[in-house]
């Protein structure tokens, strides 16, 4: 009786591999939380390319499980460089505006791919663009309650709450996409300031 019953449970998987899934795993599709289910098609519609430089171990655990396509400078790649399709370029090196091209993909620095993982959206760009000092890492394990909110959450927060009028009165734009350049090393030095003075 247990060999019937082994048997039919592998007809039984057979069978949803015919019709073309897997049944465990659109049960796990299923239970999975709203929130999880976003996460891992965040960089779904990005196509991300990384210099020598970075640390593409990394970068391509986590964009890979974000439901984005990577590629990079080496050896088994996916895609070459000059592949029309790469939205984001990865860069982990000063590089001269006029060196960022093609100008049809946004080129960042690696903190903006975990920043939006930690997010749990695609951030701005401008503020992660090569040669500029990104802002704060912010960890998704803190909440303010230790004593400290940096100014980025700060802003996130009164955005969410209806005040963004008042976020973007700081000439950043809320979100620091329209940071002009140099503009966010002024900004944390003030929120340090702010910081050390409580």
């Amino acid at each position: 009786a247990a060999e019937a019953a082994a048997e039919a449970k592998a007809e039984e998987a057979e069978e949803a591999a015919a019709a073309g899934g897997d049944g465990e795993q659109e049960d796990l599709d299923a239970e999975m939380a709203p929130e999880i289910k976003a996460l891992r098609q965040l960089f779904g519609s990005c196509v991300l390319y990384c210099g020598r430089e970075c640390p593409l171990r990394s970068l391509e655990f986590v964009v890979l499980a974000c439901g984005g396509t990577l590629g990079w400078d080496g050896e088994a790649s996916r895609l070459e460089g000059s592949d029309g399709s790469i939205t984001h370029q990865i860069v982990d090196r000063p590089m001269a505006e006029e060196d960022m091209l093609p100008k049809t993909r946004e080129f960042v620095q690696p903190q903006w791919v975990y920043d939006c993982i930690n997010a749990r959206a695609l951030l701005p760009t401008a503020p992660y663009r090569p040669g500029r000092l990104c802002p704060p890492h912010l960890s998704p394990f803190l909440d303010g309650d230790e004593g400290y909110t940096p100014l980025e959450r700060v802003r996130a927060a009164l955005t969410a709450s209806g005040g963004a009028g008042e976020a973007a009165g700081e000439g950043e734009g809320g979100g620091g996409e329209d940071c002009s350049e140099g503009g966010g090393e002024e900004s944390d030095e003030e929120s340090e300031g702010e910081a050390g003075s409580e």
